[in-house]
């Protein structure tokens, strides 16, 4: 399916779930959902889910393969559309303001520039080319 038909399809949904497992890496797709206004519920697994994920703010985690737990997250959301509807704001705002590809190349020309001397080294709380959380 074309990328512009997926906006369009994430765009009329109101909930977004990655359930993949550490297999997949990143999984950009998360990005992409909230940059549509998804609330999204992502396995505790995929990269991006951990990093993107801000519990009950920009979406709901939940451990990868258990189905139950995804089941619950589902039905608080589907109960509280008042919810839902601020994850999605809130998983829109922060792509846009923190992960846009306009602040990571910005952030990569300090972060080079930083490597080469050229001006200090940047530290950045979140987003891209912060430091990475290790999780075991």
């Amino acid at each position: 399916m074309p990328t512009s038909e997926v906006r369009i399809l994430m765009n009329s949904s109101d909930v977004y779930v990655l359930p993949s497992t550490s297999d997949e890496g990143w999984g950009v797709v998360l990005n992409e959902a909230m940059s549509e206004g998804c609330a999204v519920i992502g396995s505790t697994g995929a990269g991006a889910s951990r990093i993107l994920i801000k519990e009950g703010e920009t979406g709901l985690l939940f451990p990868t393969g258990n189905a139950n737990a995804l089941a619950d997250r589902l039905e608080y959301l589907a109960r509280n559309p008042d919810k839902r509807d601020e994850m999605g704001r809130n998983a829109a705002k922060y792509i846009r303001e923190v992960w846009s590809p306009k602040t990571g190349a910005e952030r990569l020309v300090a972060l080079v520039n930083g490597l080469l001397g050229r001006s200090a080294m940047p530290e950045y709380e979140d987003g891209p080319c912060s430091r990475a959380k290790i999780w075991i």
